[in-house]
């Protein structure tokens, strides 16, 4: 008969085991598992107080993971060992996702897609948005690829991949001159006169190409180089206006080495009209703010954008992979379809 084995299994939020809350039954012998159903390595720690998530090892005695995020150049506001940016009811850590890289061999850069725990070319289609046939029409090679944690793939003959390789490599020479709309444009294949180049406004002009030559498709129809359009939430202009005006003045107060607080006060009381019209043309110019990104890869289920390429304007260094919802981190940006058309994402067809 077998015998019974205690698993303390009922948890804290970060996935300590709570003292004197366990279950026990026969069938539990040699049971290894415990917070998110993650197997645990009990010999050192004691029971599921070191959990392996696949790509890292975790401790929920201290909620930190025993390794540093792989991913955390692209969140640099959070510490690359918090789990869950410390909100485990909010948000997860999950395992199983491709992670799309740039690297750079020496002449060039370009996209690489990273294996993580469980992944196989099935469920990287799926994150593209492309279907595996037309993969492998390209990239033959994959049929007898072997895919464990780790493998990296480049997928250099699908056509969306080699535009987007063909755009951060230009974006590297022209990262002073390129905004948004130059970087989303290269990306998708379209001509649009750089806006360095032009006495006109490219971010309009590429919004009227969206609006007239692409595809407006809903997010489970977007794939890699699909773009999203985005406006500042018209709730906001005015307290992000009077943010950024503040913000200016409080550059000019540090170059002269005074407080900031006192110098933005004595201006407002002395040019009371100046500093209203700052804010109103600053409202005027959010107002009509576009900005455009590029869908790098899905979710899983193929559902929803989780990962983009972007370039934060024309003064921004370089371009970025992130996470779609951190998008508006600079600034309260919102998806929004561009007038006379259905959705804020659209495919070049």
């Amino acid at each position: 008969m077998s015998s019974t084995q205690t698993i303390e299994f009922i948890c804290y939020p970060f996935g300590m085991g709570m003292p004197g809350r366990s279950w026990s039954a026969a069938s539990a012998e040699g049971y290894r598992f415990g917070y998110n159903g993650k197997e645990g390595d009990g010999e050192i720690k004691g029971k599921v107080n070191s959990l392996d998530f696949g790509s890292r090892i975790y401790d929920p005695r201290i909620a930190k993971w025993m390794s540093a995020d792989p991913e955390r150049q692209l969140y640099p506001s959070f510490s690359p060992y918090s789990y869950a940016i410390n909100s485990p009811i909010v948000f997860i850590d999950p395992v199983g996702k491709w992670i799309a890289k740039v690297k750079f061999d020496g002449e060039n850069y370009y996209l690489a897609f990273e294996a993580e725990d469980d992944d196989n070319l099935e469920t990287l289609c799926t994150q593209l948005g492309i279907p595996k046939e037309s993969i492998l029409k390209v990239e033959t090679n994959l049929e007898t690829t072997v895919i464990t944690t780790g493998t990296e793939i480049l997928l250099s003959n699908v056509q969306a991949v080699k535009d987007i390789n063909s755009s951060i490599n230009s974006i590297s020479t022209n990262q002073d001159s390129w905004n948004c709309a130059d970087f989303a444009a290269s990306c998708t294949g379209s001509e649009l006169d750089p806006q360095w180049t032009t006495s006109g406004n490219n971010i309009e002009d590429f919004a009227t190409i969206l609006k007239n030559s692409y595809v407006a498709v809903e997010e489970k129809d977007t794939k890699i180089g699909t773009v999203i359009h985005y406006r500042i939430d018209p709730a906001l202009i005015e307290a992000t206006a009077i943010k950024l005006v503040d913000n200016r003045l409080g550059n000019i107060a540090r170059a002269n080495g005074v407080s900031e607080g006192e110098y933005i006060a004595s201006y407002k009381l002395e040019f009371p009209a100046l500093y209203e019209l700052k804010i109103e043309d600053m409202k005027e110019t959010l107002a009509n703010e576009r900005h455009f990104v590029v869908v790098i890869l899905k979710d899983k289920s193929g559902t929803e954008i989780v990962d983009v390429a972007q370039k934060r304007g024309k003064l921004a260094f370089t371009f970025t992979i992130e996470r779609e919802e951190d998008v508006n981190k600079s600034l309260p940006y919102i998806q929004q379809p561009i007038e006379g058309t259905k959705t804020s994402t659209y495919n070049n067809e």
